[in-house]
Formats: C-alpha cells, structure tokens, sequence
C-alpha cells in the first residue's frame, strides 16, 4: 500500500512540473502594446516623409535651374557665334568682290602686271593681318565663356545639390544623436523646427542666390556678346578702310 501511494505521488509531482501551474495567454496580452513607442515611430515616419517630400521638391527645382542655365549658356553661344559668322561673311563678301575686281584686271592687261602683283602682295598681307585678330577674339571669347562657366553658377549650384543630399538623412542624424526612450519630444520638436529652417533657408536665401548667379550669367554673357562685336569690328574695320583703298589702286593698274 505504501509503495502504491509513492507512486501516485511522484506521478501527480511530474505532472506538476509538466505544466505551468496557469492558464496559457495570447502573446499580444503576455507583451502590451507600447503607445508611446508607436505614436513616436509614427511622428518619426511623418518627418521623415515631410524631409523626403521636400528634397524630392528641391531636387526637381535644382535640375529647372539647372536646364534654364543649359539654355542661357546655348543662348550666349549662339549669340557669339552669330556675331563671328556676320563678320566672316562680310570679310569672305568683300574678299570675292576684290578677287573679281583684280582677275578682271589681270584679263584686260593679259598679265599680271607689277602693279597688279603689289596689290595681290598687299591684300594677302591685310587678310593675314585681319585673320589673326578674328582668332584672337574668338580666343578671348572661348576664354571668358570657359571662366564663366566655371566661376559663375555652378561653384554655388555644386555647393546647394552637397547640402540637399544631407537632407533625407537629417530624421536618422537627429535619432542617432538623443536618446529614443528619454527624449521622444525633443527629438520629433527638433525635427519640426530644422525643416522649418531648412525650407526657410531654399526659399528666403538659395532660391534667391541661384536666381541672382543666372541674371549675373545672364548679364555677363550679354556682355560677352557686345565685346566680342566690339573686338571683330576694331579689327574689320581696319580691313574695309585698306580694302577699299586697293579697289581704286587696281582700277588705276
């Protein structure tokens, strides 16, 4: 009887230690629901898609000014190219003219004369000359055009596109710097108060720099352009004047 008992006994003790001696829970009520913890993830979620709404704004802004500065600089080209191209075809104008003037000379005499000869010298000696101050505007084009376009517009565009690319990273920078289970509030506060910063500073301040470098491209080009056409007619000028002058040397050879 008594080896009976202990075996009902130690029966019933493993039994026990079988199972727990409570009804089993629903993992949702063994682990509640954090609130706090999810109204935080959440406004962090509202930042980070405000942050990464306005760099996606801010970069199709860039890539406009960006664009509207390709076509001013296409723009000022053409414009310099089109000064160039009026005064080749005014120099390649005046120089069939006078190569008419000198064979029908050399046909009425039926040779080419001293005289004839000194003119064909000369000219050759001026249209050297005036070649050469051609080039050396197109040189002094090319090279305020280059100095341009590398000290105007983009050193600030490059340094405005850095800047934005921190932005999507600014929500990850602040959580990485405080304390996520302390400092809920101060870290969604801060949040708020940078972007207003940051949209304050493109609207108030970079906008306006980038518009103020593309009127001063602008205006420099335009500048550029005057110049340019200042500089081929100083030197075509000359021509027109000793061009002229040997018109009525081979009329009298």
């Amino acid at each position: 009887m008594k080896l009976l008992t202990s075996i009902i006994l130690s029966v019933l003790m493993l039994q026990a230690l079988a199972k727990p001696t409570f009804d089993e829970q629903n993992e949702s009520e063994v682990r509640p629901v954090n609130e706090v913890v999810d109204a935080f993830r959440a406004q962090i979620d509202v930042q980070f898609v405000r942050y990464t709404n306005f760099y996606d704004r801010a970069n199709a802004a860039m890539r406009d000014y960006r664009m509207a500065h390709v076509a001013l600089i296409t723009d000022i080209y053409n414009r310099i190219m089109a000064v160039f191209g009026e005064t080749i075809e005014a120099l390649n104008a005046s120089e069939t003219e006078m190569e008419g003037l000198i064979q029908k000379k050399i046909e009425m005499r039926g040779d080419t004369t001293p005289c004839i000869q000194n003119v064909i010298n000369h000219r050759e000696s001026v249209l050297k000359f005036t070649s050469e101050n051609i080039q050396q505007c197109a040189i002094f084009a090319n090279q305020t055009l280059a100095t341009m376009l590398t000290d105007v517009f983009y050193p600030i565009f490059t340094e405005i596109q850095t800047v934005l690319s921190t932005v999507p990273l600014s929500v990850v920078e602040v959580l990485s710097l405080g304390n996520v289970l302390q400092d809920e509030e101060a870290i969604v506060q801060y949040l708020v108060d940078r972007y207003d910063v940051i949209q304050l500073q493109w609207l108030a301040q970079v906008s306006q720099l980038l518009r103020w470098d593309t009127n001063r491209f602008e205006n420099d080009g335009l500048f550029l352009v005057d110049d340019t056409r200042v500089c081929l007619t100083e030197d075509f000028m000359p021509y027109i004047v000793e061009n002229s002058r040997l018109e009525k040397i081979i009329q009298e050879c």
